[in-house]
């Protein structure tokens, strides 16, 4: 069963468009008031609307607006590198809209492939495990 939930988030992920916005202030009324997943990125160039040198930052989910918010106020910024991060660079949030049901396990299923070619992701320094059935569920 968990093997069918799983594939079932991750063409959830794959059928949906992402949302891109620079991650500031003058963005904040552009993200909605809705449970998701976002990625903090940041994007080198955009090329022909093409993203090139992608550099992924960290992944949350949570009430999309109020996470915008979090981290566009270093005040609120839990995460020291990610404040740094937010104040060095110009970052893009990017975000897509889920169900509360699915945020756990979509979010948790980025984390881990994202992870897996790229060990700096923020989220892996601090990040607390729950083990359901065979699978992780970042808290």
């Amino acid at each position: 069963k968990m093997i069918k939930i799983i594939k079932n988030n991750m063409n959830f992920i794959n059928k949906k468009n992402w949302k891109k916005i620079k991650l500031n202030l003058v963005s904040t009324q552009m993200t909605p008031k809705k449970s998701g997943v976002y990625v903090i990125l940041d994007v080198k160039k955009w090329v022909q609307n093409i993203p090139i040198g992608i550099e992924i930052i960290y992944i949350g989910k949570g009430n999309l607006r109020r996470r915008f918010l979090d981290h566009v106020s270093i005040v609120r910024e839990h995460n020291f590198k990610l404040a740094n991060n937010i104040i060095n660079k110009k970052l893009e949030f990017w975000f897509l809209e889920t169900g509360a049901e699915v945020m756990d396990e979509v979010e948790t299923l980025l984390i881990d492939e994202v992870s897996e070619f790229d060990p700096t992701l923020t989220n892996i320094l601090k990040r607390k495990k729950l083990k359901i059935g065979d699978h992780s569920h970042v808290r």
